[in-house]
């Protein structure tokens, strides 16, 4: 599903299966048929609502009509992580200290892996760093006084490999991207050419979330 209308009627029609799936397999072919359009009718309504929106957002956001599929979808992925990975993992404070936090106790239990993330490190490392010198994307992250700004540029420019920092610098800067995408920042540059970063930073979010979010608990 590339659309994020797609993904809102999916969210309508999954709590329907449990409900229409035996009542079509007792029915007979013509009863089948009739149930089908009541419940599919639901369905389009929604998918129908989520199309006006995107073409709202179409006609009067600027730069979203400029977005591909894969971008909307890797945004509306993101935005959807990050709320889990504050409830589940932050314990819904979102911010730098609660990450150095959490990270120092995985590190008491040497529970955080931190050789898992190489790929999505060395992604942040070529964007945010170039023949040794910062990039203006690294400026582009806004790091506030309160975000470990020192050592997320140490671990980016390989001069701090301790994997604790690793992955706390890491998880800072998908902070600062839920905090620049929330904020309105990443708007002012109409968000085109943010599908890596986003795609790279839900990666991220998912490896953390399997490892300490309690997917299967209450």
């Amino acid at each position: 599903m590339a659309e994020t209308g797609d993904f809102a009627a999916w969210l309508l029609w999954m709590p329907m299966r449990p409900k229409l799936a035996p009542h079509l397999m007792q029915q007979n072919g013509q009863k089948m048929l009739q149930a089908i359009p009541s419940n599919l009718g639901i369905l389009n309504a929604s998918t129908n609502g989520a199309r006006m929106t995107t073409t709202w957002l179409e006609a009067h956001v600027p730069g979203f009509a400029e977005l591909s599929k894969a971008e909307r979808q890797a945004i509306a992925d993101f935005t959807m992580l990050w709320t889990l990975f504050e409830s589940r993992v932050l314990a819904t404070q979102g911010s730098a200290q609660k990450i150095v936090e959490v990270v120092e106790g995985w590190e008491q239990t040497s529970t955080f892996g931190a050789t898992s993330y190489d790929r999505e490190l060395a992604y942040f490392q070529d964007r945010y760093v170039a023949n040794g010198e910062m990039t203006c994307h690294f400026d582009g992250l806004k790091l506030r006084a309160n975000d470990q700004p020192a050592l997320v540029q140490a671990v980016l420019d390989g001069s701090n490999a301790s994997p604790r920092d690793r992955l706390i610098a890491m998880l800072i800067v998908v902070l600062r991207y839920r905090n620049n995408l929330f904020h309105g920042i990443k708007w002012q540059y109409k968000l085109k050419g943010q599908l890596d970063n986003f795609s790279h930073a839900n990666a991220v979010l998912m490896r953390v979330l399997e490892q300490h979010g309690d997917l299967h608990g209450e």
